[in-house]
């Protein structure tokens, strides 16, 4: 319903870049990782297509099964009345496949038989995610642009264990230039601990449409605030009180849904000063915010980390040469 189970390393009209210094990059991205929890490395994938939309009335935002993580956790109800839309593999326009991680892609332009597909961008560095989604499409034609990402993150506990609050957020803002039009976005993660399955971290969900209907949804806070021209911004988080040995290992499958129609919708710093009561997780296994690197940005920064790891080598060469 959701990935092929091949890996494609480059689609019409989008772009994965896999590095090859995938450990460092991941060392650099997980900002969270430190000596109580450490971030191991994962994998994980991300798609993008076009999706009918319609079917009002639904009171609550649903899920839908996800073929690739085994749960139901593709967002099905992106706002506006709830409306329900059904973005499955026969929908995607564009998917990476599943890769280690990091893992950077951008898909731009494109179209199945629903409709074009906007542009939008992904980086999973493993705890953390950046995305930007946008769609131009004509409103009340019953299609939107999504985009799906799972991927698992694997953790270890450092020495001296772990005690405090493990948990997950969402830090979204978005512009809405119509008043039909609609944003959505869901985090929804699974964890392990030591191989065994503990539970869901409770999903959370954050759909704005035009006309002023929201749907803020976080095990432990949920709130949009709204600007103006059609602006928004929204965080919601799910705190999870643990208690780990040194050594334990964490595995978090987790799956992050995004739609636009016909409006925009990213990643961003969470400004805790807009959410009074809002406290984030001590260390956050799933962490939705910032913002993903624009392609040519991501590329200086792979042309960077090759650059350097030449002039090592040579450094090193030179030395054995002396020898």
């Amino acid at each position: 319903m959701f990935y092929a189970p091949k890996s494609v390393h480059r689609f019409p009209r989008g772009k994965i870049i896999a590095p090859a210094l995938a450990t460092a990059l991941a060392a650099l991205f997980a900002a969270h990782a430190g000596a109580v929890i450490l971030y191991t490395g994962g994998s994980g994938g991300t798609v993008y297509g076009v999706a009918p939309y319609g079917g009002g009335g639904v009171l609550l935002p649903s899920f839908l099964g996800n073929v690739s993580t085994g749960f139901s956790d593709i967002l099905a109800s992106p706002g506006h009345g709830f409306q329900t839309a059904n973005p499955v593999v026969a929908n995607n326009i564009a998917q990476t496949g599943i890769v280690g991680l990091p893992l950077y892609s951008f898909q731009i332009g494109g179209a199945d038989g629903l409709g074009p597909f906007g542009s939008g961008e992904t980086l999973i560095s493993g705890p953390q995610v950046g995305f930007a989604l946008h769609d131009a499409g004509q409103p009340g034609l019953g299609a939107l642009s999504y985009s799906i990402s799972s991927w698992t993150s694997n953790f270890v506990v450092g020495a001296g264990g772990f005690a405090g609050d493990m948990g997950t957020y969402l830090s979204v803002g978005g512009r809405l230039p119509t008043a039909v039009s609609a944003d959505a976005v869901s985090l929804v993660s699974n964890y392990y601990v030591d191989n065994v399955y503990v539970g869901q971290t409770t999903p959370l969900i954050l759909a704005a449409a035009g006309n002023g209907n929201f749907q803020a949804v976080g095990g432990s806070f949920g709130a949009l605030v709204f600007g103006g021209g059609g602006t928004w911004s929204g965080l919601a988080i799910d705190n999870l009180g643990v208690n780990f040995a040194a050594g334990d290992t964490v595995r978090v499958v987790s799956t992050l849904t995004e739609f636009a129609d016909p409006a925009s919708i990213d990643s961003i710093v969470p400004d805790l000063s807009l959410f009074p009561g809002a406290v984030l997780p001590d260390y956050a296994i799933a962490d939705v915010s910032g913002a993903a690197p624009e392609p040519g940005a991501w590329a200086m920064m792979l042309a960077g980390f090759a650059a350097l790891g030449g002039l090592l080598r040579r450094r090193r060469y030179a030395r054995m040469a002396r020898a």
